[in-house]
């Protein structure tokens, strides 16, 4: 099939434009040999930018018309693009109880610009060889590593903390990826606490190409009241991180607005685990719009302030009946990341 002839480009009143050249050079294999189109700033009215498609494998499946292709440039020169320089990634938790390797194949199938590894979830997602074929054979991206410093995953890649955090930014160089999201440490984790901010800004020093994003967590709720289970502290707000994630379903199990720690942050915010939750004592890591986090309106202050950190739809989808149902759901949720981030408004708006 040959490639497209013309784009429809949303805001702009030129009616489409031929792609060729340097544009049609950026498109994936798939997206000019399926012949679907694209949507970004028109190159007619507006300057040159480069193009950094996303991946289409499957192009008679919904999500693949059209695809919209992100942009380095946060807005757009004629006032009427709205471009975002996020990616939106899947986190590999979000497929489960499915494996890491089913995570990259429906990454791949939906048009997921990357990929969140959590390392340990399974066998295969501790041995970074294998992840890097699976990602090439997937042709799917790891933008970056979740380090296993889960409870579940206290034992893997050794014991010692430091060597599990040196290892996921080693993790990063070799699969292309930039960010660790980094939990503080467990209060029974004494030494390691102790230092555990110096040494994080140790580690963003050290490694020039990878940044380590510490996570917010929460208290522990218990019938007899809340339990500090993190040192120095569940909230990272107050505390010397050069850089931060934002779990919202944390946020909201922490019976807090993730709105006002997106502003208390500032540009200390790299990386979003977006997802959502009620207030329960549970990390429930609902789909974003279920719950007490406004998650939709996060995402579009992000948009409107032209953040380029990474967006990773961390939730849990282990409602889905069937595997299409999860990749229904899945479809989904990118579809309106993409909206919401592009228009910088709500998904209802």
């Amino acid at each position: 099939m040959p490639p497209p002839t013309t784009t429809r480009w949303e805001g702009c009143g030129c009616g489409g434009v031929p792609v060729t050249g340097d544009l049609l050079a950026g498109l994936t294999r798939c997206q000019t040999r399926y012949g679907r189109a694209v949507s970004g700033p028109c190159p007619t009215c507006c300057p040159p930018v480069t193009v950094h498609c996303s991946r289409v494998t499957d192009c008679s499946h919904p999500a693949a018309a059209p695809v919209r292709v992100p942009l380095r440039r946060p807005r757009c020169a004629c006032r009427v693009c709205y471009v975002s320089t996020s990616k939106v990634l899947l986190s590999t938790t979000s497929v489960y109880p499915e494996s890491t390797a089913s995570a990259f194949e429906l990454a791949g199938r939906l048009g997921y610009d990357g990929i969140e590894l959590m390392v340990g979830i399974d066998p295969l997602a501790a041995d970074v060889e294998a992840v890097s074929k699976l990602a090439d054979y997937h042709g799917v991206q790891v933008h970056s590593v979740h380090a296993p410093v889960l409870l579940v995953t206290q034992n893997v890649w050794g014991s010692d903390p430091w060597e599990k955090l040196e290892r996921s930014g080693e993790a990063c160089r070799q699969l292309g990826a930039d960010t660790v999201v980094v939990h503080p440490p467990f209060r029974w984790q004494r030494e390691y606490g102790a230092g555990f901010v110096e040494g994080i800004r140790r580690l963003n020093a050290d490694y020039d190409d990878v940044t380590f994003a510490v996570e917010n967590m929460y208290p522990w709720r218990t019938p007899g009241g809340s339990f500090q289970a993190y040192v120095p502290h569940w909230d990272p707000t107050d505390l010397d991180y050069d850089h931060l994630t934002l779990d919202l379903s944390h946020a909201s199990t922490a019976r807090m607005q993730s709105m006002q720690l997106v502003h208390s942050w500032g540009d200390r915010l790299r990386h979003v685990h977006l997802t959502d939750g009620r207030g329960s004592f549970k990390d429930e890591h609902l789909l974003p719009g279920e719950g007490d986090q406004d998650a939709w309106d996060v995402l579009a202050e992000l948009g409107k302030a032209g953040w380029d950190g990474h967006i990773c739809l961390e939730v849990s989808t282990r409602r889905a009946r069937s595997r299409h149902e999860r990749e229904v759901l899945l479809a989904q949720m990118l579809e309106t990341c993409r909206k919401v981030l592009s228009k910088g408004a709500p998904a209802d708006a």
